[in-house]
């Protein structure tokens, strides 16, 4: 619920201010930010994540989140890459990407097939 999810952020938060370099703070605040849908607090979570060697993957891939939420798709399969390419040995990153590169070339197909019925 909203109390819990509010207190969660108000610890990560005092985490992030006392410990700067925890990326593992970062990514936390950023997750509650997408789930209330506050994209741009999140996205800025996730990119002092990513500044972070130990959470660099994991912080791109919520980059990708950020974009995908705000229907930026090009701009998620760009994130996701560099997520696998910071992480080659995580498969999830590899099989979201492959996810929204498929959804990225339907919605192309379909304003194709759109266009040519106009």
């Amino acid at each position: 619920d909203l109390d819990r999810l509010d207190e969660a952020l108000s610890a990560f938060e005092k985490v992030e201010r006392a410990r700067p370099q925890d990326g593992q703070a970062f990514l936390a605040a950023a997750d509650i930010y997408l789930a209330r849908k506050d994209l741009e607090r999140a996205a800025d979570a996730y990119a002092r994540a990513s500044a972070l060697p130990e959470t660099k993957a994991d912080g791109l891939a919520g980059l990708a989140e950020v974009a995908y939420a705000k229907g930026c798709l090009e701009e998620a399969v760009r994130q996701y890459q560099k997520a696998v390419d910071a992480s080659p040995g995580e498969p999830r990153f590899a099989v979201l990407l492959k996810q929204i590169r498929e959804e990225l070339q339907f919605r192309k197909e379909t304003e194709v097939v759109k266009a040519a019925q106009e």
